[in-house]
């Protein structure tokens, strides 16, 4: 790991990181990944990552997923410990973007001490459907956010507890799906589901 570099793929096709570390990285605008692709069609892969200590205030922190206008993402986040960054570990957000799509899977991973752990925000135009299953979210102010009415969050195998504000939290028409096996429990408000499945 290098202190003080940042992982960013703005016109590539892709950003793939393994076995590696990322901290220290504070200034006013910075993510330790800045994923903000243009190319059509781009692919982010974070595995077994170590990203700490990055980021200074509440939308800058860990890894943030904005794909441009039409750009359609693809990323799998596993094995990757966030921990003490200054503001969102990680954060998908497409305001003000058309047509994007984001698609990914968060498995395997902590997220620690953030001010939002996992959060979604993709209003009207755009969409992000995201798997979240089989991570540690704890001793965060909020653990799973889902804001917006293009934002499909899918939750299973968790363990979130121990946010101060809320475990699990949608906003303004955000879907926040339970597969009824996480463990949501000790959070300042534990917070619900829009909707609970089954597992077939």
């Amino acid at each position: 790991g290098v202190p003080g570099r940042q992982g960013r793929a703005v016109r590539g096709g892709g950003l793939h990181l393994r076995n590696s570390s990322i901290r220290g990285f504070k200034s006013a605008t910075s993510y330790a990944v800045n994923f903000a692709p243009t190319s059509p069609a781009a692919t982010l892969v974070l595995d077994n990552v170590t990203i700490v200590k990055n980021g200074l205030a509440n939308n800058l922190g860990g890894i943030l997923i904005q794909p441009a206008a039409n750009v359609a993402v693809t990323f799998a986040i596993d094995k990757v410990k966030i921990a003490d960054n200054g503001g969102t570990a990680l954060r998908v957000d497409t305001t003000g973007i058309a047509g994007a799509s984001v698609k990914g899977v968060v498995s395997n991973s902590v997220f620690a001490d953030a001010a939002n752990a996992v959060f979604a925000k993709v209003p009207t135009g755009s969409t992000a459907n995201i798997l979240v299953t089989g991570n540690s979210i704890a001793t965060n102010q909020n653990g799973v956010v889902s804001q917006d009415v293009g934002a499909t969050v899918r939750v299973s195998d968790n363990l979130i507890s121990s946010n101060s504000a809320f475990g699990v939290r949608s906003i303004s028409g955000g879907t926040l799906i339970s597969y009824g096996d996480n463990e949501l429990t000790n959070n300042g408000t534990n917070g619900t589901f829009t909707s609970t499945v089954s597992k077939q």
